[in-house]
């Protein structure tokens, strides 16, 4: 996706359209910048989109609220790319090897908030729902790195609870939070 984005000049000219409207057409309220969401769509023949949304059939118009996959898109890009960057990093096992393994995860997560979250706890990662990307060419992607880092993983922390709390807090860390926050 990454390289689509920065090496076809369409789908490059369509991603930087985004920030010149917002550059240009928008305007400070009090402590936010706001604009009308706007861009120049790439041409995509042949692509076709799974989505939801509103249908109003007087207007023939519909209000499409998620875009849940975007399939057969042409590419115009070569079919390797490296991607290199002095920040990049190759993961070695390092002395205690093995897999670590992550708290077991409850199938949702009910969100408060308005509750502070826990200084206490670390974080929990809460996935969203994903838009599918299908290529109608694979492209070869690689990450090349001059350096490594341990992948200590096989070390657990004790403090580390094994079952991931249900319940999380989106509001900021602090002093009175009882729930683990979530990002």
């Amino acid at each position: 996706m990454l390289a689509w984005l920065l090496l076809d000049m369409e789908a490059r000219h369509s991603y930087n359209s985004i920030a010149q409207y917002q550059l240009n057409h928008g305007y400070i309220q009090g402590q936010y910048r706001r604009w009308n969401f706007r861009f120049d769509p790439p041409d995509l023949p042949g692509v076709t989109l799974d989505m939801r949304g509103n249908l109003d059939v007087d207007s023939r118009t519909m209000l499409i609220y998620e875009v849940s996959s975007v399939k057969n898109i042409a590419t115009n890009i070569p079919e390797s790319v490296d991607f290199l960057s002095a920040r990049f990093f190759t993961q070695v096992h390092g002395e205690y090897g093995g897999t670590g393994r992550d708290a077991e995860r409850p199938l949702s997560h009910s969100i408060y908030d308005l509750e502070e979250g826990s200084r206490e706890n670390k974080p929990v990662m809460l996935s969203a729902n994903a838009t599918l990307f299908e290529f109608i060419k694979a492209v070869e992607t690689s990450k090349i790195s001059g350096r490594q880092k341990s992948a200590d993983r096989g070390r657990r922390d004790n403090s580390e609870p094994d079952k991931a709390s249900r319940d999380v807090s989106v509001e900021e860390q602090g002093p009175e939070g009882s729930l683990p926050s979530a990002e």
